[in-house]
């Protein structure tokens, strides 16, 4: 799998979906693919797996966000992980590439990952 044309294909895919508020690097920035000249923040493609990081809206229901994300990635042909890295009252903004919503810093155990 090359991993820029399907990170950047996964995160528009993942960005326009009505569940995802935006894409979450991680408490680490880890969820991330690097391709020079660029990094996609938010989705790890490796040769083993997926991983996509996002921020969802509240209310929501984790089995329905991972289905939905797990739908925008496609017949990877590996496992996807969804982690949901922050949740986003309606209206808060918010930043991608701060890892979410615009408040205190996540403290341990803010990362929830959905596996099925």
């Amino acid at each position: 799998m090359s991993p820029d044309p399907d990170a950047a294909r996964i995160a528009a895919a993942v960005r326009a979906l009505p569940e995802v508020v935006g894409l979450h690097g991680g408490r680490f920035g880890e969820v991330a693919t690097f391709t020079p000249p660029h990094r996609t923040v938010g989705v790890r493609v490796r040769e083993d797996e997926v991983t996509v990081g996002v921020v969802v809206g509240y209310p929501f229901a984790a089995g329905q966000v991972a289905e939905a994300v797990r739908g925008a990635v496609g017949a990877a042909g590996v496992p996807v992980h969804v982690v949901i890295g922050d949740l986003v009252e309606p209206g808060l903004p918010h930043d991608e590439h701060t890892g979410g919503a615009l408040r205190e810093p996540p403290v341990a155990g803010d990362l929830a990952e959905v596996t099925s």
